[in-house]
C-alpha cells in the first residue's frame, strides 16, 4: 500500500505529453519537466510504457539532454530527496489512474562505478522502501543489474505468471 496520503516534499512537474513508440515491448513514453525551485535548474522526466502496463521511469539534468552518459552523471546540486520524491509522485499519479500497473527503474551506475548495487540504486531503494508498502506493491530488487521492480498486487493475483513475463520482458529490452 502507497503509504496514506504521502506527505512529502516534491517539485511541481507538467505532462509534455504522450508519444507512440512500438520498439519490441516498448509501447511509448510520456515526458515530463519540472524545474527545482533551489537551483533552477530543469529535469526531464522519460515513463516509458512497456508491455504488461510496466512503466519505467527515467530522469535527467536537462542540460545533460545531449550526452549519452546523460543517466550515469552526477549533478552535484545537493537535491537527490526532491528530485526523486518529484519521480514518485509522477508514479503515484500514474498508478491513480491505472491501478493495475507495475513500475521498475534502474539505479544507472555513475562513470567509473561497478554496475551491480550502485549508490542510485541504494539511495532509490531505500526511499521508496519508505514511501510504498507491499500491500499494494511486491518490492523486487535486482541487486547485480540495480535494477527494482514494484510489481502491482492486483496483476499479480489476476496472472501468477506476470513476475517471469515481465522478467523476460526486461532481459529482452536490456533493461538491466
Amino acid at each position: 500500500m502507497v503509504t496514506s496520503s504521502p506527505n512529502f516534499k516534491c517539485y511541481p512537474y507538467v505532462n509534455h505529453g504522450y508519444k507512440k513508440l512500438e520498439e519490441g515491448d516498448l509501447e511509448g513514453r510520456t515526458t515530463y519537466r519540472f524545474t527545482s525551485a533551489k537551483t533552477r535548474q530543469k529535469y526531464i522526466v522519460y515513463v516509458e510504457k512497456f508491455k504488461h502496463e510496466v512503466f519505467v521511469l527515467k530522469f535527467f539534468l536537462q542540460n545533460h539532454r545531449l550526452s549519452e552518459k546523460k543517466y550515469n552523471l552526477l549533478t552535484n546540486l545537493r537535491e537527490p530527496r526532491l528530485v526523486v520524491n518529484t519521480c514518485l509522485k509522477i508514479m503515484l499519479d500514474i498508478h491513480y489512474n491505472n491501478q493495475n500497473c507495475s513500475f521498475g527503474f534502474i539505479g544507472s551506475p555513475c562513470v567509473q562505478e561497478q554496475k551491480n548495487e550502485t549508490k542510485r540504486y541504494r539511495f532509490y531503494t531505500k526511499l521508496v522502501g519508505s514511501y510504498i508498502g507491499e500491500n499494494t506493491f511486491l518490492h523486487y530488487a535486482y541487486k547485480n543489474s540495480s535494477a527494482y521492480l514494484l510489481l502491482n498486487v492486483n496483476a499479480f493475483n489476476q496472472c501468477n505468471s506476470i513476475l517471469s513475463n515481465i522478467e523476460a520482458m526486461v532481459q529482452r529490452n536490456h533493461l538491466e
